[in-house]
């Protein structure tokens, strides 16, 4: 018969404290992880709200009718689609810095542009309003509007990021 002595109390309370610490750990990092995820759904959020304020630059660029309305209609609405697709890139691909995503939709909008030179159509069977963000002709201009778009809203996403508090 074998006879064990009973736990002393101190020996009890040591090993209850370290178990307390743990437990403590686990929901310090279960709170963090809980702020980061709400985190993460409020800058979606505003990545969305974003995509939609570019969208609608962009579109309301297409019908100014005041002085320079040319200049409106050729090169800010590519400035703000470039934007629009800007926050839709990231949307999907949340976790793309933002150098990495501008340079992505820099290279997308430039293929659309450059594959005009040589009479590719990318929209062929598509209506006729989806030209307002594809273009219909090659115009050089539009490859430093587009440099120009991404750079925009890759600083507008910088300061987003800056401005959102840190867990």
């Amino acid at each position: 018969m074998t006879v064990s002595w009973p736990e002393s109390k101190e020996s009890r309370i040591r090993s209850h404290a370290g178990g307390n610490r743990h437990h403590r750990a686990d929901l310090v990092s279960s709170r963090k992880l809980k702020a980061s995820f709400r985190e993460g759904h409020k800058i979606h959020f505003l990545h969305l709200i974003l995509s939609f304020c570019f969208l609608l630059l962009a579109l309301a660029s297409k019908r100014f009718s005041g002085p320079f309305h040319q200049v409106a209609n050729n090169y800010l609405g590519d400035l703000f689609i470039v934007g629009w697709l800007y926050f839709l890139v990231l949307l999907v691909l949340p976790r793309l810095k933002p150098a990495m995503t501008a340079a992505l939709v820099f290279t997308m909008a430039a293929f659309v542009e450059i594959a005009q030179v040589y009479g590719l159509s990318l929209v062929s069977g598509l209506p006729g309003w989806v030209l307002f963000w594809t273009g219909a002709q090659f115009d050089p201009l539009d490859i430093s509007v587009y440099a120009a778009g991404a750079a925009l809203a890759a600083l507008t996403d910088l300061l987003l990021k800056r401005a959102q508090p840190t867990i």
